[in-house]
């Protein structure tokens, strides 16, 4: 997978689950994403004053169960947790802050950033 394609999933993820479960209110909220470019890939931190929420507690769901003996919800933070190499989560001055590390693969970049390949 592209690791634009991984930022897309692991970003729509977080903020959908942000957005529709962090907040207790319906007025307007912020919510900050940083990207800060590493030598092999990104460190995605988002930044959000909703409910406090650690995604690195949440129990693995059992994928082995069948879908109606599976407790709801956690999929989408199961399969964000597997896309990218790191995941950190602190609480400070009543913000979620959660850090997401992405190395991305050379032969994925090269192949994505040449356009084109050569024959010898």
């Amino acid at each position: 997978m592209s690791p634009g394609r991984k930022l897309k999933i692991v970003l729509d993820e977080i903020l959908n689950n942000t957005i529709s479960y962090g907040y207790d209110d319906e007025r307007e909220q912020e919510i900050r994403i940083e990207v800060e470019p590493i030598a092999d890939g990104i460190i995605l931190t988002i930044r959000d004053a909703a409910n406090a929420f650690n995604p690195l507690e949440r129990e693995t769901p059992d994928t082995d169960l069948s879908i109606d003996d599976r407790s709801p919800g956690g999929l989408g933070l199961h399969l964000v947790k597997n896309m990218v190499d790191d995941v950190r989560y602190a609480r400070v001055d009543e913000t979620n802050v959660l850090s997401l590390t992405l190395h991305f693969d050379r032969q994925t970049n090269e192949a994505d950033t040449s356009g084109s390949s050569s024959a010898d």
